[in-house]
């Protein structure tokens, strides 16, 4: 359940219990619970402290212990198989079903119609409840019991690998998909031969999954990075190379990695570095350096690389990830390479 210690209350296993369920929406409107999805209650303070994928883990976990035979898949089946899935897909949680399927992108809850998948069962996340947090769930006994409930071991249905992969180049854009395929074969969690034979199960077209797989590669190191060439690649640029390094001449020791490169026939040699926001602000990525301090080292890296041969060096953030046309006009007034007589076939 919730990675922080708290109650998760699914009132859907407590149907007679009508004062909980009374209690439990007046605390929605005061603001001390949230409700992620129809008949699920969280601690607004455990909640508010949870990235989407925490959320997105959390909610999952409570519907399969609600609906035991229900089978994740697509993005919610990624996360739970360690793949890195870019947050904007996370806000709804997708299965495996029978019956038709419904695609719309605002539910929280979206079918993929598929009647027969592999599957892997895996054992759910558990609550470690301590003593003291039962007051979130009030006087009840009936909550109180379901936290015990939520506290056992458990197991859950997700697609394998392969078919979670198959699901998100189907069913979400190609900017989203590649960060889990760059992810599934950095970990060499897969084959594209494998990924190709889950193809054989799916009804329509697979030409999404066949192109995440043609520019699906392993050296990207992140999520963030991902989505950033996906951008690249949709909007019709020259795919450039990762993870190049850049030996300073002015001494041999120091030596710079870039994110991507594009080495040009003309001899200039262009250098995009992916700035996320955590670059800045997160301890673990600055090695608690001031934000001045990281903002000189940048300098004295893009110094290095220039004396290396670098021409030109870009830098992307985030907001540029987020607002794809700031991205493009730096990319454009890089000089960045087009692939010729793609672009729109990259965009359709």
């Amino acid at each position: 359940m919730a990675k922080t210690a708290g109650c998760c209350i699914d009132v859907e296993a407590l149907p007679h219990d009508r004062s909980l369920h009374r209690a439990l929406q007046r605390r929605v409107t005061g603001g001390i619970f949230v409700r992620p999805y129809k008949g699920l209650y969280l601690p607004a303070t455990c909640w508010i402290g949870m990235n989407p994928v925490e959320r997105a883990r959390t909610t999952a976990v409570s519907l399969a212990r609600r609906h035991s035979s229900w089978v994740f898949t697509g993005p919610t089946a990624a996360i739970f198989h360690g793949l890195e899935v870019p947050w904007n897909v996370l806000h709804r949680t997708t299965v495996v079903s029978a019956g038709n399927g419904d695609t719309s992108s605002s539910a929280p809850l979206r079918k993929i119609y598929a009647p027969s998948v592999p599957i892997d069962t895996i054992p759910s996340p558990v609550l470690n409840i301590r003593n003291h947090d039962h007051g979130a769930c009030g006087n009840f006994m009936s909550a109180k019991a379901l936290c015990s409930f939520l506290s056992t071991p458990a197991m859950m249905s997700v697609t394998t690998v392969e078919r979670a992969l198959v699901d998100c180049a189907m069913h979400d854009d190609f900017r989203y998909a590649l960060a889990a395929f760059d992810s599934a074969f950095r970990q060499r969690r897969t084959t594209a031969d494998a990924i190709i034979d889950a193809c054989d199960s799916v009804s329509g077209d697979c030409g999404p999954v066949f192109r995440a797989l043609h520019y699906t590669d392993p050296l990207a190191e992140n999520g963030g990075e991902s989505l950033c060439r996906a951008l690249i690649i949709e909007y019709g640029y020259a795919v450039p190379k990762l993870q190049r390094e850049f030996v300073d001449p002015a001494n041999s020791f120091n030596k710079a990695r870039v994110d991507f490169v594009w080495h040009l026939p003309d001899g200039r040699v262009i250098v995009l570095e992916y700035d996320g926001m955590q670059k800045y602000v997160d301890p673990r990525m600055t090695n608690r350096r001031s934000v001045q301090q990281v903002v000189r080292d940048q300098l004295e890296r893009d110094a290095l690389l220039k004396r290396a041969g670098v021409t030109t060096i870009v830098h992307a953030t985030y907001d540029d990830v987020r607002n794809p046309l700031g991205l493009v006009a730096k990319l454009d007034r890089a000089e960045v390479p087009m692939r010729t007589g793609l672009r729109f076939f990259e965009h359709g």
